[in-house]
C-alpha cells in the first residue's frame, strides 16, 4: 500500500513539473509566427500611447519556419535575412524573436493575441510595440540570401 502511495506521489510531481523556458527551439510557438504579417500600426512608449493604427501599410514581415529565414517590406524596400526564437512558456509571452540583420534591434518579445502579433524590442524599457496582422501576401523566398 505504502508503494503504491509513494508511485502516486511520484507521478504527481513529475507530472506537475514546470518548464523553465530554456528549450532553444519550441516548434509550437514558431509555427504561431510562420506566415506572412502586415503592419497595422504601433502603440506604448513613455506616454503610454494608445494603439494608433497606420493607414494603408505596406509593410510586411514574413518568416518561414523551415528554413528559418524572414523577409522584411519595409517602405517597399525587401530585406531578407535569418531568425530565431527562444519559446517562453512560463508567461504569455511567446518568446524572444532574433532577427539578422534587422534595423534598430535584433531582438523582440513576441506577443500573440488572437489575430494580432505584437514585436516588442526586447529589454528595452521604454518602446513602442509594433502591431502586425495575419496575411494571404507571400513573398518571394530569401533562403539562398539569408546568412
Amino acid at each position: 500500500m505504502k508503494s503504491l502511495l509513494l508511485l502516486a506521489v511520484c507521478c504527481t510531481v513529475l507530472s506537475c513539473t514546470k518548464q523553465d523556458g530554456t528549450d532553444p527551439v519550441d516548434q509550437t510557438n514558431i509555427e504561431d509566427v510562420t506566415g506572412t504579417w502586415m503592419y497595422i500600426g504601433y502603440g506604448g512608449g513613455l506616454a503610454g500611447t494608445p494603439f494608433t493604427p497606420v493607414p494603408n501599410s505596406d509593410d510586411y514581415l514574413q518568416f518561414d519556419s523551415t528554413s528559418k529565414t524572414f523577409v522584411a517590406y519595409n517602405g517597399g524596400v525587401k530585406s531578407c535575412g535569418a531568425f530565431s526564437f527562444q519559446a517562453d512558456s512560463s508567461s504569455y509571452r511567446l518568446g524572444v524573436l532574433t532577427l539578422d540583420p534587422f534595423p534598430l534591434t535584433d531582438k523582440y518579445d513576441v506577443y500573440l493575441s488572437h489575430d494580432t502579433l505584437s514585436l516588442y524590442p526586447h529589454n528595452f524599457s521604454d518602446a513602442f510595440s509594433s502591431y502586425y496582422v495575419i496575411s494571404s501576401r507571400h513573398f518571394d523566398d530569401c533562403s539562398k540570401s539569408a546568412h
